[in-house]
């Protein structure tokens, strides 16, 4: 029998606060037609297992035990704009339509629980969808420049291996030479759109 959280009467729903500022506009005798939002968002209280408030022997290995409970902590930031262009235009039966539309949005990490040795470790202040990982430096060339670069904890190193950066300088490449490498998301996505109708046939794309 193993245990995957402790009980938390006060585990709520997390909440989100948002703010929209919306302009919506039809010119050229209605033949133009813009709408555009700006928005920011705030989620709190996401609910997750808190474990830097209690202690280590809250979770065990083998058998792989957990009493840290779920609590409402996390808080993210969301912040952007979207916007739609259409134009349409009547040529003799057939109505020609074209658009187009798009969202940019920034996210910020505002609270975590966490408790890195480094602080460039932190997720804190960072992209939501940061990604983390070793950073590398090139290749190892030959055996001299492995045997003087600092012990990668990751299988046997041979020369055309990825040389990767030492953050901390403890001459030992493991976790906590992880970095911000990037973030998984696009934060600007667009389409466009066409469309052709003749009576109740449409072609659109």
């Amino acid at each position: 029998t193993t245990i995957q959280q402790s009980q938390n009467k006060d585990l709520k729903y997390a909440k989100r606060k948002e703010v929209n500022v919306s302009v919506e506009a039809l010119m050229l005798d209605g033949s133009l037609g813009i709408k555009t939002t700006a928005f920011l968002i705030k989620k709190d209280g996401i609910p997750v297992q808190v474990k830097s408030i209690y202690p280590s022997f809250f979770h065990s290995y083998y058998p792989e035990t957990s009493f840290y409970p779920y609590m409402n902590y996390d808080e993210n930031r969301y912040s952007g704009f979207d916007f739609q262009i259409d134009y349409k235009k009547q040529i003799g039966q057939v109505l020609f339509e074209a658009g187009t539309s798009g969202t940019y949005i920034s996210t910020k990490v505002l609270k975590r629980d966490e408790l890195y040795a480094d602080s460039y470790q932190n997720r804190k202040g960072k992209p939501v969808d940061a990604i983390f990982g070793l950073k590398n430096s090139g290749f190892f060339m030959d055996n001299a420049e492995i045997e003087k670069g600092a012990v990668q904890k990751v299988g046997e190193l041979r020369p055309g291996d990825i040389r990767y950066i030492d953050q901390n300088g403890d001459e030992i490449i493991d976790g906590r030479d992880e970095v911000m490498l990037g973030k998984w998301n696009s934060p600007f996505n667009f389409g466009v759109h066409l469309a052709a109708t003749w009576k109740n046939f449409t072609l659109f794309a």
